[in-house]
């Protein structure tokens, strides 16, 4: 059949492959997208009654969980799961070994999966078909994608792929026409290898093993995700699974490989028992197992055509070290489905997609870097380019390593930069909150009911934007929240029921018995409840910020910066991290309008931002300056009291007007305040002089203050910084500590704690507001202020991260030269140990040796009488052998001549019973017949007493020879047994004659 005769079928997509990935896909557009105006396709090469039943991938690490949970999906899998919350390590003795291995498995926190999920690959696949079947789309298998051609001149979104299937069975083929086309058909992907994409990366001669079954072993905690560190079979991977079984993984090197000829069941069992010694291990049943080559490999294009895209193996492929393969598939798979999903419904530009790529790629490099270092590790072998000690511990280095990457592989950590062009604006301030970062998923009450609910339960993935607003508590930001309602109100797209956008608004607080009347008109969406013992969110005490001329904001003590922006015009604009606030002006004494928005451009006009290094702001303040006016913004942190923001503006580096933002108690008054801190000012200045001070002398004081106690809480912060340092390197010297290999893991955990503060920004800033301060405050009478400062603030640069992480580089160096001491030592002990075994293993062997020379003479003397009497003996039994062999020569001579002469005598009995009746028979015969011719009987008589013999006579003679004949052959019968018995004893005599004499000769 021609091609265009073949059945055509259009659909939107065509998703390739009918494993986790592939159904996760089609499983989201067939949820997001309406059954009447999108279709849908997804086909598999193989049925899956003929699939392996069990085995492959078997782990779900918390992101993934919670991606599933968003999708409608973990419950069920929950359902059935093992929950993994324990793990274990074990040296090469059976020895617990803690900070090793799958350790980081325990401190996964912040989510409601904080464990993972075990369930292995053939029961989620069935979970997945079952929703996507609901959802009414089927698995069509067995269908092998046999061709892909992308038609010229259709417009990208248009139906522009034709793919050919095939039927596996009947050999049927018909064409597919969609507008995307999803490979996700594994790590031989036809679809890659249609489009020409190279698959970047290299295998290694080693391959690994995995065994499933059920079983029966000694191991302590065999319920657990375990690792044994094997010396034959390197890190040895023990995993709990679901139903009661268990998988066993181990490598298997090219050494091990060339011991088998043929690698089957029975072989992979043999070696997985081999794999956990010390430990004992028995199968009571094998489900599954499988061999394969390790590798690390990644395409090098994740969408091409403007309509191709890969996801899963068929993108990137590795080892199953880190257990990362179906966990990164799900993350291509929930990147690509709502985006796919936006862009097929009209709602979003088709350029979005594009974005894919570049969000999967990076995190995808990622993994493989870190598998590439794992997959070494596990075999036993240092990383490639290693640098550090060639006889490090592979296992240490494991251990390091995967705490290294512990937020990535459970998923909690990973990110997608924000740099990305979907980023529109950069970050508001907030140092926790960075875009392309997960949210975290936190407890909220639900209004009226209170009853408990999720942040992620909330917001369920149905490719839908959320706007969440964070009112805080309603009595102190109801005005703000009703200046945001008021300034959204010119948003049509908000508005537009067609636009995917939803919003919910969560605050603080009791919930009372009206959402409606706790906000008024200002709530967007559903309103939560959130809890405040939740970590995630901030509270703070009631407390009033006041600028110059009383203009007050509420505020929330716990906020860690706040700008004007540039632009500012109006009250509302003024912007918050965290709270979008209203200013409001409580004096009475301003009436006029106008003179009210004079004031307020008056108190911003000034400010313009001014960039630090890298194009990154600190994260407790911000510099502002202009080309011609300088000005500052500075915020003390929350452990410093009073609480102050403070705005010095100068010209010709002499300051012209001040703003102060103060925090305080309400229990204290303004006035009370503002005397309190004019005492402070006053005593200040005190050791130098009694004259009243000047206000410039005032505000310098008050700007040294604030600006020391910033650089204080900075400098605490590097000294808490340096004090766990310390505190670890005294555990490390007093030997405080559970272990060097614990040890290290504090410090990589402390490391990786480090890369995410913002302290060399605030740092930089402290010095740059000293030196402000330092031009600043030079008109002031008493210059010894400015001195302080510009010190205080240069003593922050020993606190550089650099040099944080310098030391912390020295001090894990120093532990894993005292662990390669140690290491050394031991084994300079050993082989000590060994030396003194082997010397007396030496002088036992010699004594040994000698003990037995002395028993191989005695043997040889004993050996020789024995032969001497041996000799002897022998000649005897040569002699009885002679005479034995004469007598028996004799025995069968007379046998013999004895049968002769029964044989004579046998033929001289027949000669005579033969011949006694014939002359009886002739004598009578003769006689009767003479007297028949001498007329004394008559002749007829004669002969009828001649034939009346016969009758009587020949029969018994017949009768006498028959018997006698019979008796000959028994005779004869008997005689030649007896010769044959007495030759048959000669020879066994003969036999057992030599035998003997063969005996003794070898003996």
């Amino acid at each position: 059949m021609a091609a265009f005769e073949l059945p055509v079928e259009h659909v939107d997509v065509l998703v390739v492959g009918g494993g986790p990935v592939g159904l996760i896909t089609a499983y989201q557009l067939a949820r997001n997208l309406p059954r009447s105006a999108h279709r849908i396709k997804i086909i598999e090469q193989y049925p899956k009654s003929s699939q392996d039943n069990y085995g492959r991938a078997i782990t779900l690490f918390p992101r993934s969980s919670e991606m599933l949970d968003q999708l409608g999906l973990a419950d069920s899998l929950a359902q059935q799961c093992f929950a993994c919350r324990e793990t274990v390590n074990y040296d090469k003795h059976g020895n617990e070994v803690e900070g090793r291995g799958w350790a980081f498995m325990q401190n996964m926190k912040d989510t409601k999966w904080d464990f993972a999920l075990v369930l292995r690959q053939k029961y989620q696949e069935e979970v997945f078909r079952k929703a996507l079947a609901r959802e009414g789309v089927q698995l069509d298998a067995p269908y092998t994608l046999v061709g892909i051609e992308i038609i010229e001149g259709v417009e990208v979104g248009g139906h522009r792929v034709l793919a050919t299937i095939e039927h596996g069975e009947t050999k049927a083929k018909s064409l597919v026409k969609c507008r995307y086309l999803v490979g996700t058909d594994g790590g031989r992907s036809f679809v890659r290898r249609s489009m020409n994409i190279p698959f970047d990366g290299s295998s290694s001669e080693d391959k690994w093993v995995r065994v499933d079954g059920v079983i029966e072993t000694d191991l302590p905690k065999p319920r657990t995700y375990c690792a044994i560190e094997s010396p034959t079979h390197g890190n040895v991977l023990w995993a709990a699974l679901d139903r009661g079984a268990t998988r066993i993984g181990f490598a298997f090197t090219a050494k091990r490989q060339k011991a088998y000829e043929v690698f089957d069941e029975e072989a992979a069992v043999k070696e997985a028992i081999a794999s956990v010694k010390p430990f004992s291990l028995k199968f009571k049943q094998v489900d599954w197992w499988t061999i394969y080559v390790v590798g690390q490999r990644i395409a090098r294009s994740f969408f091409v055509n403007d309509c191709i895209f890969l996801a899963g193996d068929a993108c990137h492929t590795h080892s199953s070290g880190a257990a990362q393969g179906m966990n990164t598939g799900m993350h291509d798979a929930v990147n690509l489905g709502w985006k796919l999903s936006l862009v097929l419904q009209g709602l979003a530009n088709p350029d979005l997609l594009r974005s894919y790529e570049a969000e999967r790629l990076p995190n995808v490099q990622r993994l493989i870097n870190y598998d590439k270092d794992i997959s070494r590790l596990m075999t036993m072998q240092l990383p490639e380019g290693w640098t550090g000690d060639p006889n490090a511990d592979p296992n240490e280095i494991l251990g390091v390593v995967m705490a290294e990457a512990a937020t990535f592989s459970s998923g909690l950590g990973i990110y997608y930069e924000a740099d990305s062009y979907l980023n529109l604006v950069q970050s508001s301030g907030v140092a926790s909150v960075q875009p392309g970062q997960r949210a975290p998923d936190v407890t909220l009450q639900k209004p009226a009911t209170f009853e408990a609910t999720r942040l992620q339960v909330e917001t369920p993935n149905t490719a839908t934007f959320y706007i969440a607003l964070f009112a805080g508590e309603v009595s102190r930001t109801k005005l703000a929240l009703s200046a945001f309602t008021v300034s959204t109100l010119s948003l049509a797209w908000l508005h537009d029921s067609h636009v995917p956008i939803s919003c919910l608004s969560i605050f603080a607080g009791p919930g009372g018995p009206s959402a409606y009347e706790t906000l008024d008109e200002s709530c967007r969406g559903n309103v939560y409840v959130y809890h405040t013992d939740n970590g995630h969110f901030i509270e703070g005490d009631s407390e009033t910020v006041t600028f110059e001329k009383t203009l007050s904001v509420p505020w929330t003590s716990q906020i860690k910066s706040f700008f004007l922006h540039p632009q500012i015009d109006a009250v509302h604009t003024v912007k918050f991290p965290t709270h979008i606030t209203l200013l409001r002006l409580p004096f009475e004494n301003i009436k006029d309008p106008v003179a009210l928005q004079e004031f307020l451009k008056d108190v911003t006009k000034d400010w313009q931002p001014l960039l630090l290094e890298g194009n990154q702001t600190s994260a407790t303040g911000r510099l502002h300056c202009s080309r011609e006016k300088r000005s500052i913004l500075l915020e003390t942190p929350a452990e410093c009291t009073p609480y102050h923001y403070l705005s010095i503006s100068s010209i010709a580096g002499n300051p012209y007007r001040w703003q102060g933002v103060y925090a305080y108690d309400e229990k204290i008054g303004t006035q009370d305040w503002h005397k309190s801190l004019k005492e402070g000012v006053w005593d200040c200045f005190k050791p130098q002089s009694t004259v009243e001070p000047l206000p410039f002398d005032a505000f310098a004081c008050l700007t040294r203050d604030i600006i020391s106690g910033y650089i204080r809480a900075v400098t605490n912060e590097a000294l808490n910084i340096m004090s766990e340092i310390e505190d670890i390197e005294h555990s490390f010297q007093t030997g405080s500590h559970r272990g060097l290999s614990t040890l290290l893991h504090r410090l990589n955990e402390f490391n990786h704690t480090i890369r995410f503060l913002r302290l060399w920004n605030q740092i930089k800033f402290s010095i740059e507001v000293a030196r402000w301060a330092n031009d600043v405050l030079r008109p002031s009478r008493y210059t010894l202020l400015q001195f302080g400062l510009l010190n205080l603030a240069q003593s922050l640069e020993q606190y550089h991260p650099d040099r944080l992480k310098e030391s912390i580089a020295e001090l894990r160096q120093h532990i894993i030269d005292v662990a390669a001491e140690e290491r050394q030592a031991r084994d300079e002990r050993r082989h000590n140990r060994e030396d003194d075994r082997q010397k007396r293993e030496e002088e036992l062997r010699e004594m040994r040796e000698k003990g037995r020379r002395e028993q191989e003479v005695e043997r040889q003397r004993r050996e020789h009488d024995r032969h001497m009497r041996a000799d002897a003996q022998q000649e005897k039994d040569d002699l009885r052998a002679i005479r034995e062999e004469m007598l028996l020569a004799q025995s069968i001579r007379i046998a013999e001549e004895t049968q002769r002469d029964s044989r004579a005598m046998r033929g001289i009995a027949w000669v005579t019973i033969a011949f006694l009746p014939a002359t009886f028979v002739s004598s009578f015969f003769g006689m009767n017949f003479f007297n028949g011719i001498a007329g004394n009987v008559p002749f007829d008589e004669a002969s009828r007493n001649v034939w009346l013999f016969f009758v009587v006579a020949v029969p018994i003679s017949g009768i006498v020879l028959f018997a006698f004949y019979f008796w000959d052959k028994q005779e004869m019968k008997k005689d030649e047994l007896r010769l044959r018995v007495v030759e048959e004893v000669a020879t066994t005599v003969q036999d057992e004659t030599r035998t003997a004499q063969s005996a003794g000769e070898f003996l």
